[in-house]
């Protein structure tokens, strides 16, 4: 894959100011990579390259605010590139691993909630209508029909509870992918990283993808909730009504793939 890294070469060496060394792609799907990258003085960079558009100027702004704020990697530079490109490169975290422990629950909350008090105004000008989760979740609904995916009507039951919960929201920054990969953890500091998928909504449709995929026992989901929110049956229901959507959307996504 050394050649794959030519054309994007020249224009992360401009963008950093200095030569590279090596390069080893960490992953790739059609419209992105990941490129972990050795400079000439020894240092050691990620670089990320999307498509241009409305993702790439969330993705570049909510990476700048992480950066800024101390809970996501340090932003080195951006660069438009080749036709309809753009890189992302940002410092690499040493000895970095997934979040995985379920003691560290407060250290994520306290993350989250200054991740969620961050300024939404610059994205909210570039976030489309059609990010909002009720209209996703039709979409969802309607591509599930024609998957033949069964269970589709009792989402369908949900929309309009699901409606009234984002209606009511305080809208925030989200994440959109929160799950342990995308939480690093080194030193014991707590960083958020991949913001691929954020946006501006309801921050209690965030932590339910974690209180999924990111905790053992239930004490440390309560743990996480209670730190991050009051912790009321308001919020319990908002919660797992917005798993619900997940484990669907994640159920619309394996069948469109399988």
């Amino acid at each position: 894959m050394i050649g794959a890294f030519l054309e994007l070469q020249p224009v992360a060496e401009a963008a950093l100011g200095q030569k590279v060394s090596h390069s080893y792609l960490l992953s790739s799907r059609s419209d992105r990579q990941v490129w972990k990258v050795v400079t000439a003085s020894g240092g050691i960079v990620v670089c990320r390259t999307c498509p241009l558009g409305y993702k790439a100027d969330i993705e570049r702004i909510v990476s700048k605010l992480a950066s800024d704020s101390g809970i996501g990697p340090k932003l080195l530079c951006c660069a438009e590139y080749s036709e309809g490109k753009y890189l992302i490169c940002e410092e690499f975290i040493s000895d970095e691993k997934p979040f995985s422990d379920d003691r560290m629950a407060e250290k994520v909350a306290l993350q989250l909630r200054t991740f969620y008090s961050a300024d939404t105004s610059l994205i909210s000008q570039v976030l489309p209508r059609e990010f909002s989760l009720p209209i996703r979740l039709r979409a969802w609904i309607s591509e599930a029909k024609t998957l033949g995916l069964e269970g589709i009507w009792k989402m369908h039951d949900l929309l309009p509870e699901i409606e009234e919960l984002w209606a009511a929201s305080a809208p925030t920054l989200i994440h959109g992918d929160l799950r342990p990969q995308n939480i690093l953890v080194a030193s014991g500091n707590v960083r958020f990283i991949d913001f691929e998928h954020a946006s501006v909504g309801d921050p209690r449709y965030d932590v339910a993808k974690l209180t999924l995929e990111g905790f053992k026992d239930g004490s440390s989901i309560e743990r996480l909730l209670h730190a991050c929110f009051s912790l009321s049956s308001e919020t319990r229901r908002a919660v797992n009504t917005y798993a619900k959507v997940h484990q669907f959307a994640v159920a619309v996504w394996m069948r469109r793939n399988r």
